[in-house]
C-alpha cells in the first residue's frame, strides 16, 4: 500500500504552509529592494535628501512636479539630489518654479555645487529643463560629452567658474540660444 504524507494546503491554491512561508518571504525581500534608498533611481523618480552628508538625512521622493516645497516640509533643505537614468528635473530657487534654476539629470552629491545652492530649493519640475527649447529666456547649455551627450548644466546668467559648480574641465559640446538684434530670427541656436 503506498501512502503518502500530504501537507495540509492553504485555500483553493493548493499552496502547501512551506511553499506559503517560501512566497511571503520572497515577497518581503521583493518588496524590502524596492522600498530601500538605493531604489531611489526607480524610473521617473527623483529623491531629495537634507544631510549634512551626501544622500543622508530625511529624504523626499518625487514623482511628480512642486511647486512649492513647503508643503512637503522640504523648503530651503535638499542639500544632495538622486536623479532616475532618463530622468531630468529643475531645481528653482523661489517657490512657483521661479529664481535661480538648475536643471539635473544625474546625482548630485552636493547642491551647493549648483547656481541654486545647496538648502535653497524651493520648489521642483519634473521632466523639463529649466529652458526648454521653446522658451524665450535665451541660455546656454554645456554638455560633458561630445554631440550634446552626457551630464549637462544650463545657465541664463553669468557664471563666474564652473568649478563653482562642479563643472570645471568637463564640457566638451554646448547649445547657445541667444537674441540676434534683426526682427526678422529673433534666436540663433549655436552648436559646438
Amino acid at each position: 500500500m503506498n501512502s503518502r504524507l500530504v501537507s495540509p494546503t492553504i485555500g483553493s491554491l493548493g499552496l502547501t504552509r512551506r511553499r506559503m512561508t517560501i512566497l511571503t518571504v520572497a515577497a518581503l525581500a521583493i518588496a524590502a529592494f524596492f522600498l530601500s534608498p538605493g531604489w531611489a533611481n526607480a524610473a521617473g523618480q527623483v529623491t531629495l535628501y537634507d544631510g549634512a552628508i551626501s544622500y543622508t538625512g530625511n529624504s523626499l521622493e518625487v514623482h511628480d512636479s512642486i511647486p512649492n516645497l513647503t508643503l512637503f516640509g522640504f523648503n530651503d533643505s535638499a542639500t544632495s539630489i538622486r536623479v532616475s537614468t532618463g530622468e531630468v528635473v529643475s531645481l528653482y530657487e523661489h517657490p512657483n518654479f521661479d529664481g535661480r534654476c538648475v536643471s539635473v539629470r544625474n546625482d548630485v552629491v552636493d547642491l551647493a555645487l549648483t547656481n541654486v545652492g545647496r538648502a535653497q530649493a524651493s520648489s521642483l519640475r519634473l521632466g523639463s529643463d529649466c529652458f526648454s527649447e521653446s522658451s524665450s529666456a535665451p541660455y546656454v547649455r554645456l554638455y560633458s560629452e561630445s554631440n550634446l551627450g552626457g551630464a549637462s548644466i544650463t545657465a541664463r546668467h553669468d557664471i563666474p567658474g564652473l568649478r563653482d559648480i562642479g563643472f570645471n574641465d568637463v564640457a566638451s559640446s554646448s547649445i547657445c540660444r541667444m537674441r540676434r538684434s534683426s526682427g526678422s530670427i529673433p534666436w540663433q541656436s549655436t552648436r559646438t
